[in-house]
């Protein structure tokens, strides 16, 4: 993803939030996912994308 600029800057344009996830942002989202507060989410897929596969519908 990274070595492909252009690829790289139309991914960052299509993404709502105009930039990529730092990797902290998907970690916080593991980390959630490992706490009692979670506790009743079960079968989901949580999509951390910044927006991005809204471009899709």
């Amino acid at each position: 993803l990274f070595e492909n600029k252009d690829y790289l800057d139309e991914v960052i344009q299509k993404t709502p939030m105009g930039r990529i996830a730092e990797p902290a942002e998907i970690a916080n989202v593991v980390a959630f996912l490992s706490m009692p507060a979670s506790s009743y989410i079960t079968g989901q897929c949580i999509t951390v994308d910044g927006g991005f596969t809204i471009n899709s519908f």
